[in-house]
């Protein structure tokens, strides 16, 4: 299941890279694919704990008036009803950490201005493939 998260991550992160939009049906889909792997498996704690970094992404946008993108947390939503607690949050900061440096990047070499956009998507995909092969090498 996790392999077709990935799948669809790197679908939804070029139209990210390119558009820096999500469709609602691609969003919705996973949403639901999400929910009926939770029901599937009968263990909603963990699944309910996973989505809480989405949501703290989605409250962030509120509060920043979507300099962060409310798409970015329904993403992390899906990933946490996808991986459950506490892999949703490894992702999140694996996530995190990569935007960070790739920021510092871009206003050290090329002296953008720090209102640039820089789309999630592609992040979260690599922290999440980093987090699965984290957890194949141990």
């Amino acid at each position: 299941m996790v392999y077709l998260l990935i799948v669809y991550l790197v679908i939804l992160s070029i139209r990210d890279i390119r558009r820096k939009e999500f469709s609602v049906g691609a969003i919705l889909g996973g949403l639901g694919v999400g929910l009926v792997r939770g029901a599937i498996k009968g263990e909603w704690v963990p699944v309910l704990l996973g989505i809480i970094p989405g949501m703290l992404l989605i409250l962030m946008g509120f509060l920043t008036r979507e300099k962060v993108g409310y798409g970015d947390g329904v993403l992390l939503i899906i990933v946490g009803l996808i991986m459950g607690w506490p892999g949703s949050l490894v992702v999140y900061i694996l996530a995190q950490f990569g935007v960070l440096f790739y920021a510092i990047l871009l206003l050290v070499i090329k002296h953008v201005s720090r209102d640039v956009q820089i789309p999630f998507a592609p992040f979260l995909t690599v922290a999440l493939v980093v987090y699965q092969m984290g957890g194949m090498i141990l």
